[in-house]
């Protein structure tokens, strides 16, 4: 009798290596601890040190998750959110905390930052983006809690705030990404195409996956035009005009199994 709850609590122990060792082999096979995944997202890191930064308007509509290229605006606040957690962390350590409590969080900062990057851009799936939205939320709640207990350091909680916001913000990004990728697998057998060549000899190109979704969506509503990025969608006169210089290509809504598409 006396050796039951001792069994019992090795039975659990033996149950639970086999879900976890289960588990680790499905995100292996998925490619999770791939090199060139890893080794890619740590290059990008660096998209966020550019001018960008000081340009609102961009600023702004990488934030709110609205620019042309979903994938890319969604690397770059990932990134952001891991620099500002090493700016924090740098503050945290002029002001006296151990070396190797920065060093761990900022390696901390960096898993996580791999992990959810890997979720939303290489991971085959909505689930997985399922789950990345739950623990970009999860992470922005800790984040938050964070920078009000260091709000008596002020510069440190400056930097957990912001990164309160890009994880926030990257949250969003990936439930747009799971929503066009929904899209793409029940959306009607049509694309979006503008014209690239000027002498009118066919020569279509199609749109990004994402942008379909939203000449559809606009289309459908009767909307007259819409902007997509640098360019103005005109339905009605099916063109698309470049808002810098004015220059105009046609348009069109092709059948995919159309020969001509």
């Amino acid at each position: 009798m006396a050796g039951e709850p001792l069994d019992a609590v090795k039975d659990a122990a033996r149950r639970t290596y086999t879900i976890v060792k289960a588990n680790i082999q499905l995100l292996d096979d998925a490619g999770l601890f791939r090199f060139a995944h890893l080794s890619t997202f740590t290059t990008e890191l660096g998209k966020p040190i550019t001018t960008d930064l000081f340009n609102v308007a961009a600023m702004q509509e990488r934030v709110l998750a609205q620019p042309t290229d979903l994938t890319e605006g969604f690397i770059f606040m990932n990134a952001l959110a891991f620099w500002f957690e090493v700016l924090g962390s740098l503050c945290n350590w002029v002001l006296g905390t151990s070396e190797w409590l920065v060093l761990f969080h900022i390696l901390f900062a960096f898993a996580v930052g791999y992990v959810l990057y890997w979720l939303v851009v290489h991971a085959e799936g909505k689930d997985y983006k399922l789950v990345a939205i739950g623990l970009y939320v999860l992470y922005s709640i800790m984040n938050a809690i964070s920078a009000v207990r260091q709000a008596w350091l002020v510069v440190p909680a400056i930097f957990l705030s912001l990164k309160t916001i890009a994880s926030l913000s990257c949250a969003y990004y990936a439930f747009r990404i799971r929503e066009h990728s929904a899209y793409a697998l029940l959306r009607p057998r049509h694309v979006w195409q503008w014209d690239d060549d000027p002498q009118q000899t066919g020569k279509w190109v199609q749109y990004a996956d994402e942008h379909h979704a939203a000449l559809d969506s606009a289309l459908a509503a009767g909307t007259r035009s819409i902007t997509l990025g640098k360019y103005t969608i005109d339905f009605a006169e099916m063109t698309q005009t470049k808002t810098a210089t004015g220059f105009k290509r046609a348009i069109r809504r092709q059948q995919v199994d159309d020969p001509a598409a």
